[in-house]
């Protein structure tokens, strides 16, 4: 941070790595690891106005504060997770892609985005919660919490579902596509209430 001017300085930051990595010839990180930062961005934007909120007194417990900062860290690491499952599933050969190994690594991976859909919708209630005592100044910090939060949760239902395709397991697709659905109902709500 440059001290003089109170600013962030991108350039220098190792977002600038990250993002050359993602618009890189590599396959990972990818579209899993975008979602995760998605996500952590619009978690940081809700943590910021329950900190604002908090030190003017309008939250009596910073509680909350501490969750969305485990939700934002989480996201993080998700991020690795994400990328670290795709490499090992490029690791398995065509003849074992039919083995149950491959089944079982296809369902870890699916685990990571499901765990990033799961992280939104906690993430975004407490945007909702925050909404009451957040000022006029910080509603569209909150509301855009809600579009990335919600784009967070599309991104990581589209990276589940791609992972899910291979999974001969029928009974868990059908339940991991139950919790998503119910989800993005929830998200969707949310997203909307943030932007009203």
């Amino acid at each position: 941070m440059d001290k003089s001017r109170g600013c962030f300085e991108f350039e220098n930051a190792a977002l600038g790595r990250y993002l050359d990595a993602l618009g890189s010839s590599r396959p990972a990180p990818g579209g899993g690891s975008a979602a995760a930062l998605a996500g952590a961005l619009g978690a940081a934007l809700v943590e910021m106005a329950a900190r604002i909120n908090y030190r003017r007194g309008r939250r009596i417990s910073s509680s909350g504060i501490a969750a969305l900062k485990k939700i934002r860290t989480r996201f993080v690491r998700l991020a690795g997770l994400d990328a670290a499952c795709f490499e090992r599933l490029s690791g398995f050969s065509k003849e074992e892609r039919t083995g149950t190994g491959y089944g079982t690594a296809l369902k870890k991976a699916a685990g990571v985005p499901l765990e990033m859909s799961e992280l939104t919708v906690r993430a975004a209630k407490s945007a909702y919660q925050e909404k009451g005592a957040t000022s006029s100044w910080l509603m569209s910090d909150l509301a855009e919490a809600g579009l990335l939060l919600e784009a967070a949760f599309r991104s990581a239902r589209l990276q589940a579902e791609a992972n899910i395709g291979g999974i001969r397991d029928k009974e868990w697709v059908r339940r991991l596509r139950g919790h998503l659905d119910r989800l993005e109902k929830e998200i969707s709500f949310y997203r909307r209430k943030l932007a009203g």
